[in-house]
């Protein structure tokens, strides 16, 4: 088999994309030049930026997902004020309805009495025009025998 030649052989392909910087300082021999060092701790302060951004976006949906929810806190406390409201009116309007209740079986029972009253007075008149009756013949009676 002939020799192969070191740049004709294949390379392993990595499975994932490797930085520039890392290809470069892993493939050779030499100590990597101060540029290089310099593009790894850029590509450092690269990757912590990029880190952070993505904090702070999550920092970000956080706080948008927080104000919302305050929002909801605040509809909720509302709601909650108004159906104490309407709580409290609802008590009122039962125990007006109770004394509008009783305001009407008062009426009803002075209604009553009245109408007992008024079939006593009637029954009293009847019998006062009974008396006056007698009273009369009695009168035409008298006046007949003192006229004789």
């Amino acid at each position: 088999m002939p020799s192969l030649v070191a740049s004709s052989t294949k390379a392993e392909i990595p499975l994932a994309p490797e930085s520039p910087v890392r290809a470069m300082t892993t493939s050779t021999s030499v100590s990597p030049a101060p540029e290089i060092k310099a593009l790894e701790h850029l590509e450092k302060l690269a990757n912590s930026k990029t880190e952070t951004n993505k904090a702070f976006n999550e920092g970000q949906e956080n706080k948008h997902f927080a104000q919302a929810f305050e929002k909801i806190e605040v509809a909720v406390s509302q709601i909650k004020g108004r159906v104490e409201q309407i709580m409290v009116a609802t008590e009122q309007q039962a125990r007006a309805t109770v004394d509008v209740t009783h305001s009407i079986t008062r009426v009803s029972e002075q209604g009553e009495d009245t109408k007992l009253q008024l079939e006593s007075m009637i029954e009293s008149s009847e019998q006062v025009a009974e008396i006056a009756g007698h009273q009369q013949a009695m009168l035409h009676k008298y006046q007949l025998q003192a006229e004789k």
